[in-house]
């Protein structure tokens, strides 16, 4: 019936709907400046580093930075003489260094620089830079800058040289300065040694010279030909380690001196390298070795955020770039071609997290949340382990596609099973016990409002002689007078487990089995017609005595298969039942007056309720459009409450009802007489010594013995 707030039905078609919008939206979230899940990200995977910890790889042991650290700079002056320079070039050519890439800038004629331009050239290996300048650009908007110029080295360092490359640093920094990238190559500059080929970066230069190969070579093994390419080398952050500073000076030196460095590099001295102060270990590092030389001085060198030190030398991130070079290890996205495929496979999987929390709305809240925290955990899991195999997958954005979604849905599913349970709560509230009304918000899939076939118990309560006892009252204490009797036989059916269905007038109407299933509804029904017998007693008690005679009341019960339901229209609802044990139900209850009985139950109720009522048998009722009779029987008491009186009358009744059915009349009337006198004034007793007389005049057909045909509804 329409109307009513299904969950079963809106939590599916609301998922739907809202998953195929959140799917429109998340896509352009994620693509959408400011990119707020790549920044995310970005901060994630600085953690996952430190959480790393002693499981990240470790520097390679070739790779030596000589720091020209605050000593160096307080000896020789900032910059150093490039003689100085110079002459550390030969030192490390004499300890046996490989490759030797100066991060630093010779750009302006100095005294001095032929002799590093000579050094160099002896040297053979050496790796310079050269400068780019930038300036920022009206016409591209904020943000936006142009390349300005290039300043290359001196004049002679470019052609003893082996190879020149741009700082690193290009288009490498993320948007809170942090360098997480690296552009090997930069497509819209040339090399200067080499101008038809893209200009290599200062790393890229120099990992080429200390493993052999040509930048040609590397070109290659790193495809990358656009800008956008930047996005998929991200660098693959190594271990830092605690290194003596100065293991090769003597003890008594050491004042004043730094003897440890964190690095993930062995780093040496400036000044110990020219000096010749250096232990053995550190001079069998050196040989065969790729040297960066670059400034570790305070103030006096480029300091970049790493995810181990907010102040990390950028000869330290060079080297490390190198590094990554030389062992091809860059964190991989898992799409294998570029920034494009690799959000694409990273939007797709968020995309997928928002249709399984969909799908988990079909399920039961428990499940569904379990499932939903395990494909949480899951996804953390398969992060984790391609970020310890090199592989960078997008951690943040599938998860907060699964995390929103599902919060969005389950709240609307609490909010629909709240508006369910409230609507259920109000439709039963009023004709069923709370007891059965807190069953039915706690679960409502038990109720199936939708209309259903099913066994139920009807009842039909009516206070007899009303007309006349309301003409004895005025209209307010006739109001207070039915509210009294009828609650408290309301009160009887609750406790029983049964439904208020309607009151109509001074009727009332109720059954059992529904909404819930209840075992035994026949044996509730029948024991709450005698509870509203016992609590007319009751209330008659404390009844107005000038009422024409006590309230009494007619109940009739039957039980069967019928239709139960909404129905109504879409302002106002009502569950009730319909069908032929309904009408039964009905036409018994007034069947009373014509039996002289209170309370009258069809075969199909009062048999399965036998052994908690006591009853007899009344007969067989034919009622208004039905052909075929219906036993029916009168509900006397409980079976442990049965007065004495009845417990001897029974007996008696029934060998009478027995004489009746073989037709012996004369002899059954004499029995019902001796009925009459243990029960004064039986109403059925009465009615079968009239039958028995009529018959004996008219014997009536075999098929209508013992059948009452009721004319009256």
């Amino acid at each position: 019936m329409g109307g009513f707030p299904s969950v079963s039905k809106d939590t599916p078609r609301f998922s739907f709907w809202f998953s195929a919008l959140y799917s429109l939206f998340f896509v352009f979230l994620y693509y959408a400046p400011p990119h707020l899940f790549s920044r995310i990200e970005e901060k994630l995977q600085d953690r996952l580093f430190v959480w790393r910890g002693m499981s990240l790889p470790t520097g390679d042991p070739r790779i030596v930075i000589v720091a020209l650290d605050d000593e160096a700079l307080q000896l020789y002056g900032f910059p150093p003489p490039r003689k100085v320079h110079a002459e550390l070039l030969g030192k490390l050519q004499a300890l046996g260094a490989k490759t030797v890439a100066f991060d630093l800038f010779f750009i302006n004629p100095r005294a001095g620089s032929q002799a590093l331009i000579d050094a160099t050239r002896r040297f053979g290996h050496a790796v310079h830079q050269f400068l780019i300048n930038w300036e920022q650009s009206s016409a591209g908007g904020a943000g936006h800058v142009v390349l300005r110029r290039l300043e290359m080295p001196i004049k002679g360092l470019v052609s003893a040289s082996q190879y020149l490359g741009y700082p690193n640093l290009i288009n490498g920094l993320s948007a809170d300065g942090h360098p997480r990238a690296a552009l090997l190559f930069y497509p819209y500059l040339s090399d200067p040694k080499n101008p038809s080929q893209p200009a290599p970066a200062f790393a890229a230069a120099a990992a080429a010279s200390f493993s052999g190969k040509s930048l040609q070579d590397l070109r290659r093994r790193f495809d990358f030909s656009t800008v956008s390419a930047l996005q998929t080398l991200r660098i693959n952050f190594r271990r830092w380690t605690v290194w003596p500073y100065h293991p090769g000076r003597k003890a008594t030196t050491l004042a004043g001196l730094l003897t440890t460095v964190r690095s993930p590099y062995r780093t040496i001295s400036y000044v110990d390298v020219m000096t010749g102060r250096l232990s053995a270990d550190q001079r069998q590092a050196l040989r065969g070795a790729l040297v960066f030389l670059g400034s570790t001085s305070v103030g006096y060198y480029d300091h970049y955020p790493s995810p181990f030190s907010d102040l990390t030398p950028g000869v330290v991130y060079n080297a490390n770039v190198a590094d990554n070079i030389l062992h091809d290890d860059f964190l991989r996205p898992i799409s294998p071609r570029g920034v494009v495929a690799a959000a694409a496979v990273s939007c797709g999987a968020g995309l997928i997290m928002i249709w399984l929390s969909s799908f988990l709305m079909l399920l039961e809240p428990l499940a569904s949340t379990l499932l939903a925290l395990s494909a949480f955990a899951g996804w953390s899991a398969f992060a984790w382990y391609a970020f310890t195999r090199g592989w960078r997958v997008d951690f943040v954005a599938p998860l907060f596609a699964l995390a929103s979604s599902f919060f969005v849905q389950i709240s609307y599913r609490v909010f629909a099973e709240s508006r369910e349970k409230k609507y259920i709560t109000d439709l039963f509230g009023q004709f069923v016990s709370p007891a059965v009304v807190s069953e039915l918000a706690k679960d409502p899939a038990k109720v199936r409002l939708g209309g259903e076939k099913r066994e139920m118990t009807i009842l039909f309560l009516d206070i007899a002689h009303f007309t006349a006892i309301s003409e004895k009252m005025d209209p307010e204490a006739l109001l207070s007078f039915l509210n009294r009797y009828l609650s408290a036989f309301s009160q009887a059916i609750m406790d029983r487990r049964g439904a208020v269905d309607k009151y109509i007038g001074d009727c009332v109407m109720a059954f059992w089995n529904a909404p819930l299933s209840l075992n035994e509804h026949q044996k509730n029904a029948c024991l709450a017609a005698i509870e509203c017998q016992e609590a007319l007693l009751r209330l008659n008690e404390d009844q107005d005595r000038s009422l024409p005679e006590p309230p009494s009341i007619r109940i009739g019960l039957s039980s069967g298969v019928v239709t139960v339901g909404l129905t109504g229209s879409q302002r106002k609802l009502q569950y009730t039942t319909i069908g032929d044990e309904v009408n039964l139900a009905s036409r018994l209850e007034g069947a009373n007056k014509y039996f002289g009985t209170r309370i009258l139950a069809s075969e199909s109720t009062f048999l399965p309720a036998a052994s908690a009522v006591a009853g007899r048998k009344i007969g067989r009722v034919r009622v208004v459009g039905k052909e075929t009779p219906v036993a029916v029987y009168e509900l006397l008491a409980k079976t442990d409450s049965l007065a004495d009186s009845w417990r001897k009358a029974l007996p008696v009744y029934d060998g009478a009802l027995s004489l009746f059915g073989e037709g012996r009349y004369e002899k059954a009337a004499s029995v019902f007489e001796e009925v009459l006198r243990l029960i004064p004034g039986d109403g059925p007793s009465q009615l079968y010594i009239k039958a028995c007389r009529d018959n004996i005049q008219t014997p009536p057909l075999p098929a209508d013995v013992g059948v009452f045909n009721l004319i009256a509804k």
